[in-house]
């Protein structure tokens, strides 16, 4: 079984990693997606956002303002085609991949908002992503202010003041702390908070192979940090990756808080015993 997860086919992702700003989202939405759905077609899904595209385009008429394509957008994605977010989407794992946001017409946040952002693209329109805290959005710069839209309920849109006391309400969080996470969020916070998301369910399902490749991809971008690595090892483990558990355990303890050093030896050992079992 292989120690590394090999991403070395998937162009946008590797752009993350040398912090290319020139990055596809939607493709590299897709990258992570074919983890899980390996026979993923990614020009049948980029063709139907074309589509969307050229169909949205279609009806804006010279002239219109930011406000009146969104509208177009969202008629488009949440009235013609049935596309929005539902409480049982957060329990199923192909709510995060876009191709499957298609075929379902329901997804979590950040998978709607990836499909909003890639056929408002092919429009005209220019959406960016926003990681707020709980729900994920969009932001769209327009000539009366920034507009906020929602495609998890069918594309509802907000003024920042009004998103501000909707997320207070759903939160708890302060006004100023809510406030500064509506801005644009960058290319790899998205793919990061999409990862996580993923992590997380794969985890709660126990399904180590694909948690592994998972976390395999957040250590990669974010190789620095002690609980990415920690996490990488654990899921190793758990994974029947005990190889590489070992090296990174070995790795982690020596720059570990002091509390932690006992549990990490206990795992330098359990991996230990599943690599003697191999040999």
């Amino acid at each position: 079984m292989p120690e590394k997860h090999d991403v070395s086919c998937d162009s946008e992702f590797l752009k993350l990693l040398t912090r290319d700003s020139n990055v596809d989202l939607m493709r590299a939405a897709l990258e992570i997606s074919r983890d899980v759905l390996t026979e993923l077609n990614f020009e049948h899904v980029l063709s139907w956002i074309a589509e969307r595209g050229r169909e949205i385009a279609c009806r804006i008429r010279p002239g219109d303002d930011e406000i009146s394509a969104l509208q177009e957008l969202v008629h488009c994605l949440a009235v013609q085609q049935g596309i929005c977010g539902n409480a049982e989407a957060y329990n199923r794992v192909e709510s995060s991949f876009p191709s499957r946001v298609i075929e379902t017409g329901s997804g979590i946040p950040i998978s709607l908002c990836l499909l909003y952002q890639a056929v408002g693209e092919k429009a005209g329109i220019n959406l960016e992503g926003v990681a707020a805290p709980h729900h994920f959005l969009l932001r769209c710069e327009t000539l009366v202010g920034p507009v906020i839209v929602d495609p998890y309920h069918r594309g509802r849109t907000f003024t920042i003041d009004e998103c501000v006391s909707w997320l207070q309400q759903e939160t708890g969080m302060m006004s100023s702390q809510i406030r500064r996470s509506l801005y644009p969020a960058s290319q790899r916070t998205i793919i990061i908070r999409m990862l996580n998301n993923l992590k997380i369910q794969f985890v709660e399902n126990e399904d180590w192979e694909h948690a592994w490749m998972m976390q395999h991809r957040l250590t990669a971008l974010q190789p620095a940090s002690y609980f990415e690595r920690i996490d990488l090892a654990t899921i190793s483990l758990k994974a029947n990756h005990p190889g590489q558990a070992l090296e990174l355990f070995r790795s982690c303890l020596k720059s570990c808080p002091p509390d932690d050093a006992g549990l990490l030896k206990e795992q330098i050992q359990e991996a230990n015993n599943k690599l003697a079992l191999w040999n």
